[in-house]
């Protein structure tokens, strides 16, 4: 009975003890939002605490006998701790003040991070739109217009197409020019690098270039920083040569488990089409030419009476379309105790607009950190991407006719088709190469794998010196295969067939040593380390022709008659050891000096190593005592220097190598048999040197109003030298090129970016931000031997375009257009200039062309420059308004100032022959006596001969701006302690309109890609489509 009593009371005493009251309350900042995942902690007392929801909303149950002296711990990144006293309440509501000290610490610059109000350098911060990035396929979708004197453009509109990306200009002629990328650490594979070349042969084109950025889930993506100039990428050496974009990858921001789900539907519809003949004005153009319509009428007089076996065909409406694609993505993220986790999953289905074309991506990424000890940690950072995508053959370094371009084939085959006639047993010529068989004969398709794992360890020594060691590579498995059959290849070798595998890794080790320490009025900054790398690309190739026409198609090439292989290695390495320190005195003068030695296999030992100092200087203004003007929150100057370098040369050049080629053998006995052999491969430079690059930076911080409005300015004066180029050497040394030190570029610019919120009125806010940036970038030196200028490549052969575009000449901007100019049509009574020497002079209705030489006939010394493919200025902005939870957005970009070589004018515009469609207006303004005043020359005054030309009347001014993005969102209330503690759904357009005077598909092209010697050029570009998408959040 004691006991039973004894127990009774031990009962009651733990119940009283475990009496608990639940308080609830709201954390919110100084301008009323609320404070999404803030701590709340029970001072005292570590098990008791939780974080704030998406409506800035908590709830926490304590013992109730703690009630009245019960003191909360409310932390937050970014605001300044506030404990507050509960004095009884169960309602506590709570205002946080920004930390802007704490704010500025998350700015990622090389190696590390750093407070934004020390930094002395050029860095450009990109805000992630939560919206924007699960709309995007890639991150470079990101970039666009979004940070100043940073371009980005596509080869052309095609899923997974290939992108160039610059940063304050070109650099060099022949090296890469495309920025350094580094995500989490990790180097990733350049984007021109590798490529794989299926071609075939001859007549099957080459391949357009592959979007090396995919694989990169833009959701997954918490920041982006881009270091502009030579003080802020000298960290990286020759490897930050065109300027550094650092990615940072998302981590917990809140202790319990956070699930975050949303789906997207995109509808993506063309954007325009072009006005080609329809049929009926095709067959009036063709009686125009003088040619019988017997063929295609009963009737052919007065076209009535169409013939069974012509069916007429608008060909764009056929191989255009209007597709639905989905977005899915998923993340699960916490932060228990020690441990950080987050993991998400994403995958996107992109149909393109063209039959047959589209890409498919699916990846995985898994960020975990575990703090072991209290001064120790260990982590991961693991990306996986399977990438499918299925291409069309676009630009042509060949032939830019029907049959080695999808593109050229939906414009300019004739408007309609013959049933029966693709038959196999009674196949017409007419069929060749006709949109009918690139869908049903052709395929080419890439399959990717991607891996890029980050390992790494934090080892705080002591209080002000840490150490952190990180292992990161980047692993790329593809393949790529192409089918072009007989009925779409006109050439003499059948259907053809080529598979090629690609393997790449990029690895590299990292150790730094950080120091970071305030002693009264100064704060030094210090950073040392040691990196190793190295990227090796291995490439196969199987080539086949004449192969039996078959349904398995690219299968069948084992059936091949000629055949022929190719295989590629190539490995780099690099060390590199550099240092980085950052004095501040008194938060108001602050200098920055980094220097690195970089150490390339690329190069012979005496050049092997190459040093790369850079030195910054910043007056914070609105620091000093006497400065009082109380609406300026930051004033800063900044000046800087540096000097860094680039490899970007391909590897061995320093060495004689060979390689393996296919040749006939007509010796007695063989039939034309293909034989393999082996043959010298370049000539070796082992004088090969590092190229240079200097630039000087200036530039203005201006902070107003607490925040309302900022404004950067930076003035940059940047020169490159010792050019890495493939200079032209004389066929009679057996090559035709060879990799020399020469030249020298120099770029100049003014960039300006602001951010302003000019209304902030309860719960409604409106913000603006904006850039423009100009540049202007001259060949300074051209190199020896080469006299004032070179050429580019040949942007066609044969039929079409069988001359270059640009011209690169000492004392004017890079690839300026190079060709005839043209003064109109020759009128009645006048004559133009023969095309030949002793040739006839042209008649009324022929183009007339420009004689620059005076000699009295057209020839190559009358080319001039007709054209500049650089813009003025480029810009972009974007305004956004909020009101509680509904938010509207609308972004535009834009460039003026470049003109654009449309090559496919050549064809389109090609009234020398009736084999092939033209423009409408072509037709109906072509000059006539009736018609004196005509854009276009006279039916049959154009000769086969200028389709070849290079002029101004396919040079079209390239200026545009696009509203490229309107977005309506909308976050749904949802009731407290439910398993839903969110949702939020929008709706959006993309590509929504374009001012433009440009007459192709979409004036942002560039159809060779990083091909700096073909700049500036649409050459069977991909449509662009006008995209709604539809989006639902969750978070649980």
């Amino acid at each position: 009975m004691r006991r039973t009593i004894f127990l009774f009371f031990v009962l009651l005493m733990s119940l009283e003890a475990y009496a608990q009251t639940l308080i609830s309350g709201t954390v919110t900042d100084a301008k009323g939002l609320s404070v999404i995942g803030a701590a709340v902690q029970l001072k005292g007392d570590q098990t008791i605490g939780t974080v704030t929801d998406l409506d800035g909303k908590w709830q926490l149950a304590i013992p109730e006998d703690r009630l009245d002296g019960a003191v909360l711990i409310i932390s937050s990144m970014g605001y300044i701790t506030v404990e507050e006293k509960t004095g009884g309440r169960t309602r506590v509501d709570v205002v946080m003040e920004e930390d802007s000290e704490l704010l500025e610490e998350v700015v990622v610059v090389g190696y590390g991070a750093m407070r934004r109000s020390d930094l002395t350098g050029s860095v450009a911060s990109v805000k992630i739109d939560d919206g924007a990035a699960s709309r995007s396929a890639s991150m470079d979708e990101l970039l666009q217009g979004r940070a100043a004197g940073v371009s980005v453009v596509s080869s052309s509109a095609a899923p997974d197409a290939a992108v160039s990306v610059r940063i304050r200009g070109v650099t060099s002629l022949n090296g890469s020019n495309e920025p350094l990328y580094v995500i989490d650490g990790v180097i990733m594979t350049p984007a021109e690098n590798p490529q794989m070349f299926t071609q075939g042969n001859d007549n099957a084109g080459s391949d357009e270039g592959v979007n090396s950025l995919m694989g990169i889930n833009p959701q997954d993506i918490a920041s982006l920083e881009i270091l502009k100039d030579a003080s802020a990428t000298a960290i990286y050496g020759s490897a930050g040569a065109n300027g550094v974009v650092l990615i940072t990858t998302k981590s917990a921001n809140m202790d319990r488990p956070v699930i975050r789900a949303s789906v997207g539907v995109d509808v993506a519809t063309p954007y325009k089409t072009i006005d080609m003949l329809s049929f009926d004005e095709y067959m009036l153009y063709l009686r125009a030419q003088g040619q019988s319509l017997a063929d295609f009428y009963d009737n052919p007089d007065n076209m009535t009476g169409l013939k069974a076996s012509i069916v007429p065909m608008d060909w764009q409406k056929y191989m255009m379309r209007t597709v639905v694609n989905q977005r899915y993505h998923l993340s699960i993220s916490g932060r228990p105790k020690t441990l950080n986790y987050q993991f998400s999953a994403g995958y996107n289905r992109k149909d393109g607009i063209i039959r047959n074309t589209g890409s498919e991506q699916f990846t995985l990424r898994l960020n975990v950190t575990k703090t072991l000890f209290k001064n120790f940690k260990i982590g991961t950072k693991i990306n996986f991407a399977y990438l499918d995508s299925e291409m069309t053959q676009g630009a042509s370094t060949t032939r830019l006719t029907a049959s080695s371009s999808l593109m050229r084939s939906m414009m300019i085959t004739k408007p309609y088709y013959r049933p029966g006639a693709d038959d196999d047993e009674d196949f017409d010529d007419e069929m060749i190469g006709t949109p009918l068989q690139w869908v049903s004969d052709f395929r080419n398709s890439r399959e990717e794998y991607r891996v890029t794992p980050h390992f790494f360890v934090e080892w705080k020594i002591l209080r002000h010196l840490e150490f952190k060691s990180s292992v990161g590579g980047d692993f790329r498995a593809s393949e790529r295969v192409k089918w072009k059959g007989a009925t779409v290849n006109s050439g003499p070798e059948g259907s053809l067939a080529a598979a090629s595998d690609m393997t790449s890794y990029t690895w590299n080790i990292d150790n730094t040593l950080n120091y970071n320490r305030k002693i009264r009025r100064h704060r030094i900054q210090a950073t040392l380390g040691v990196t190793t790398s190295r990227n090796s690309v291995k490439t196969s190739t199987s080539e086949g022709w004449n192969i039996e026409q078959s349904k398995i198609q690219d299968k069948n090439i084992n059936s091949a008659v000629n055949m022929r292989f190719a295989y590629n290695e190539s490995n780099v390495s690099m060390n590199s050891y550099f240092a980085r320190a950052v004095y501040n005195y008194a938060d108001r003068y602050l200098l920055t000096a980094t220097c690195r030695v970089d150490g390339s296999s690329k190069f012979n030992r005496q050049n092997r190593y190459s040093v790369f100092p850079s030195f910054a200087f910043a007056w914070r203004i609105s620091e000093e005592k006497w400065f009082n003007a109380d609406f300026v929150e930051t004033l800063k100057l900044r000046a800087g220097w540096g000097q860094v370098g680039n490899s970007g040369v391909t590897a061995y050049q320093i060495y004689s190598t060979y390689g393996s080629g296919t040749y006939a053998d007509h010796s007695p006995g063989n039939a034309a048999e293909y034989v393999v052999g082996v043959y010298p491969n370049n000539i070796a430079n082992p004088d090969l040197r590092w190229e240079t690059t200097r630039q000087v930076n200036l530039g203005l911080d201006l902070g107003l109003w607490k925040g309302r409005f900022s404004m950067t300015v930076d003035l940059y004066d940047k020169n490159t030298y010792d050019l890495l180029q493939r200079k032209r050497i004389p066929i009679s040394s057996g090559f035709s090129t060879i990799w020399v030190n020469d030249g020298s570029i120099r770029n100049r610019g003014l960039e300006v970016s602001f951010d302003a919120t000019p209304v902030v009125r309860g719960d409604f806010e409106w913000n603006i931000i904006g850039n423009i940036s100009f540049n202007r970038n001259e060949i300074t030196s051209i190199g020896k031997d080469t006299g004032d200028y070179f050429l580019g490549s040949n942007v066609g052969n044969g039929d079409y375009f069988n001359a270059p575009a640009n011209i690169f000449r000492e004392g004017c901007p890079v690839g300026l257009f190079y060709g005839y100019r043209t003064n109109g049509i020759v009128p009645v009574g006048q004559t133009g200039i023969p095309l030949t020497e002793g040739g006839e002079p042209r008649g009324p209705g022929s183009i007339s062309y420009v004689d620059m030489d005076g000699n009295g006939y057209l020839s190559l010394d009358d080319r001039t420059v007709i054209g500049d493919p650089n813009p003025d200025f480029t810009y972009g902005f974007s305004t956004s308004l909020s009101w509680k939870g509904l938010s509207l957005s609308v972004a535009c970009d834009g460039s003026y100032g470049n003109d654009i070589v449309n090559a496919n004018l050549l064809q389109e515009t090609d009234i020398s022959r009736v084999t092939v469609n033209v423009r409408k207006d072509v037709f109906r303004d072509a000059w006539s006596e009736n018609n004196q005043g005509g854009k276009y020359p006279a039916i049959g005054a154009l000769s086969s001969d200028e389709v070849k030309y290079m002029s101004d009347r396919i040079v079209e001014d390239g200026s545009y701006l696009r509203i490229s993005n309107v977005s309506l969102s909308y976050q749904i209330p949802v009731p407290e302690n439910k398993v839903v503690r969110g949702m939020s759904v929008g709706a959006s357009a993309r590509n929504c309109h374009v001012f433009t005077k440009y007459s192709g598909w979409d004036p942002e092209v560039n159809s060779y890609g990083s091909d700096m010697t073909r700049v500036g050029i649409d050459c069977g570009s991909y449509p662009s489509a006008r995209t709604f998408c539809f989006d639902l959040k969750f978070t649980f």
